[in-house]
């Protein structure tokens, strides 16, 4: 897939929260990899869904993505622009293009 019909390119994408612990002085103690070194291209034309168990980052993954949490780690390129540190007003005419969808299984599963 060529560079112009790139909409999405995900690399490495991290995210990491701390544990905090320690008295009386908290300390990060260690760290929980909730989305570790993650790889995906979407182009023009596609979709992606994110498919996993309850507690294997998928959320976290949509949230990094349309930039409502930091990564920690990795690259996010949106129409081959850098996304993955922007600020907030760097993101505002990108806002209304990306979003998550997310599904009910309860209504995902009725037969009719």
């Amino acid at each position: 897939m060529s560079n112009a019909e790139t909409l999405l390119d995900v690399s490495g994408l991290t995210k990491h929260f701390p544990i905090k612990g320690g008295f009386p002085i908290p300390r990060t103690v260690g760290a929980v990899r909730a989305v570790d070194g993650l790889d995906f291209t979407v182009g023009a034309g596609e979709s992606l869904g994110l498919v996993g168990e309850s507690g294997c980052g998928k959320s976290t993954t949509g949230r990094l993505i349309t930039r409502l949490l930091e990564p920690t780690g990795g690259k996010i390129l949106y129409k081959g622009q850098d996304i993955t540190h922007a600020k907030r007003k760097g993101l505002a005419p990108i806002r209304s293009e990306i979003q998550m969808i997310f599904q009910d299984p309860y209504s995902s599963l009725n037969p009719r």
